[in-house]
């Protein structure tokens, strides 16, 4: 796979006076993206069966172009009903213009069938409750689960990954299969309160605010 590619250039098949035509039309509001690296999730690796990734992507590369779409990362890219997930842009959002660097380097992303948080905050929380209080609107709205009618976004996830839910903290602790994923609407997801973490968590607390009395 070309990496970086300005080869895309190309692949859109897009003339230089055309390009500069759509640059002198972008939202001047709007940032526009330096790089863009993008991942096919497993299923349509295996359906691309070796065809260039940048090659089958270029179309919906242009569609969002032309139509200047905003796009950001977790952001699913489907094209003849293969999806790809945008792993990260640089700035956080913006358009795709002429010089925008496109990746498309790596493993697939891999659709998890099980994956098991542990979680720490100030206040303990159930299982049941870590669910339905913060799992539960981690993954709704445009990030409700890969695979659910309307996910239009992603969110991706590795084994070890440290995040932040309102003010509790969550880390993934075992993914299957391994390597970087998405939870699916068959995921089995599991979460339990992590009380050795808690006293970590409360020691650097308290540790800080002593360091703010003196």
């Amino acid at each position: 796979q070309a990496s970086n590619s300005k080869l895309l250039e190309q692949e859109l098949l897009v003339p230089t006076a055309v390009r500069q035509l759509g640059a002198a039309m972008e939202d001047p509001g709007q940032a526009m993206l330096q790089r863009l690296h993008v991942l096919p999730l497993a299923e349509a690796d295996n359906a691309l069966e070796g065809k260039s990734r940048i090659e089958f992507l270029a179309p919906e590369l242009r569609r969002k172009r032309s139509c200047q779409e905003v796009v950001q990362a977790g952001d699913i890219l489907r094209h003849e009903n293969l999806d790809f997930v945008v792993i990260k842009c640089e700035p956080p959002e913006g358009l795709l213009d002429a010089n925008t660097d496109y990746f498309v380097d790596g493993s697939p992303v891999v659709s998890f069938e099980k994956i098991q948080f542990s979680a720490w905050g100030p206040c303990e929380m159930s299982p049941e409750a870590l669910f339905s209080e913060c799992l539960k609107d981690h993954f709704k709205g445009d990030f409700v689960p890969y695979g659910t009618p309307g996910a239009k976004r992603a969110r991706l996830f590795y084994n070890n990954m440290i995040f932040q839910i309102g003010n509790n903290y969550l880390q993934v602790e075992a993914t299957e299969p391994g390597g970087l994923g998405v939870v699916t609407n068959m995921t089995g997801v599991f979460a339990c309160w992590d009380k050795e973490k808690v006293k970590i968590y409360r020691d650097v607390i308290d540790s800080l605010q002593r360091g703010d009395r003196e």
